[in-house]
């Protein structure tokens, strides 16, 4: 599977209509890192039907995508093409001390940590690897925080050059709130949404999803929510 297919994935529950229901295929996967062959479930299809407060997607398959992840090494294997000076590289690049210090990570996590390290003139989001991090980490409270302290200043700062008018101002505004509420920072939560001013952009869901998140703060409600869940 191509880095873009992952990140397509991602996306897909915030801009496309809902496709077929999720359906699992059992593939081989050779890790790069020694050339093991280990099983891994991937899906040919998945259904989407939007997206929680935090951007997480909805649909029929996990989300986000799941990542094969080398036997030992937890290498995430975003692709299957790698040529011989990739695989030198992916050796070399788990065998140090960084890589090892984070091995045991979320697998977005890891992958934002390997792919400029691999493929510097990536386009891939940094940001948006790490927000999908912090989905895959809300099982592990330890985890989860770190992975939002460490996005929500990266996430402020995109906002600073972009107009208030541009989507992409209030869909990090919205994700940064609900994602500081649901480590409990309600009052850093309400300061990202009054920063929010004038309407937001046309044919967007960004008003219910102000309007909620402003009551489940107000509540001092932590969980994860969609627009459209019910108490």
């Amino acid at each position: 599977m191509r880095l873009s297919a992952l990140i397509t994935a991602l996306v897909l529950a915030l801009w496309a209509p809902p496709t077929t229901a999720g359906t699992p295929v059992r593939v081989q996967i050779a890790c790069p890192v020694d050339g093991i062959e280990f099983s891994f479930t991937d899906t040919a299809s998945f259904s989407t039907w939007g997206a929680e407060l935090d951007g997480k997607p909805m649909g029929s398959w996990t989300t986000p995508m799941p990542i094969p992840q080398c036997p030992g090494s937890n290498f995430p294997v975003y692709r299957r093409d790698f040529d011989d000076n990739d695989k030198a590289r992916i050796k070399a690049l788990v065998e140090t001390p960084e890589y090892q210090a984070i091995k045991d990570e979320a697998p977005y996590y890891l992958l934002r940590f390997v792919l400029p390290k691999i493929e510097p003139d990536s386009e891939a989001d940094p940001d948006f690897l790490l927000l999908a991090a912090t989905w895959q980490a809300r099982d592990k409270p330890e985890a989860y925080s770190r992975y939002v302290a460490e996005l929500v200043p990266l996430m402020d700062a995109k906002v600073q050059d972009k107009a208030s008018e541009d989507p992409d101002w209030w869909w990090r505004k919205i994700i940064v709130a609900n994602l500081l509420r649901q480590v409990g920072d309600f009052e850093g939560a309400m300061a990202r949404l009054e920063d929010l001013s004038g309407a937001p952009p046309a044919q967007t869901d960004f008003s219910q999803r102000v309007a909620l998140t402003r009551t489940l703060i107000a509540a001092r409600d932590a969980r994860p929510r969609a627009v459209d869940s019910a108490d």
